[in-house]
């Protein structure tokens, strides 16, 4: 079963004057951040930057959840901050991880509609990263999606609410 680590951003929170950094969508590779660059994005943006707070973190992760079954996806865990989710998500057949991506960004489009937020919500695009080995896997379930600091959800453990920040 192939496993992807999926990364949906908050609409206007990923430009390119990110202190982390910044992904070339047609080099796919991390830049360093793009002061300039950033600041153009910033005024071509459309729409308010949107933010991932608590609510909205465990409303889309419960969307997430509430998509695997009709996706046919297995989900081990879900990681949020206020600027994107991170699922780590499987499936059994030959669907490429764009597909799944585009649909698991309408299901939580849809739930987040539904309960009142505005939209657009979620950036376009996003990453995707195979993991390719039960190290990597453990890496991010047990090292990686905790430090984000929102709200968790785990197969095994089910939801922690998000770390305090003081």
């Amino acid at each position: 079963m192939p496993r992807f680590l999926l990364t949906l951003h908050a609409y206007g929170t990923w430009l390119a004057d990110k202190e982390e950094g910044w992904t070339d969508r047609r080099k796919k590779q991390t830049q360093p951040p793009a002061p300039r660059l950033g600041r153009w994005q910033r005024l071509s943006i459309k729409h308010p930057e949107r933010r991932f707070s608590p609510r909205v973190q465990r409303l889309a992760g419960e969307a997430i959840l509430a998509s695997a079954s009709p996706l046919r996806l297995k989900v081990w865990t879900i990681g949020s901050s206020l600027t994107h989710l991170h699922p780590l998500v499987g499936w059994s057949d030959e669907r490429p991880a764009p597909s799944i991506r585009r649909s698991i960004k309408r299901s939580v489009s849809t739930a987040l509609r539904e309960a009142g937020e505005p939209l657009p919500f979620l950036s376009e695009g996003g990453n995707l990263r195979r993991v390719l080995n039960a190290d990597g896997f453990d890496f991010f379930r047990e090292q990686y999606l905790p430090q984000h600091g929102g709200w968790l959800w785990d197969h095994a453990r089910g939801w922690r609410s998000p770390v305090s920040s003081g």
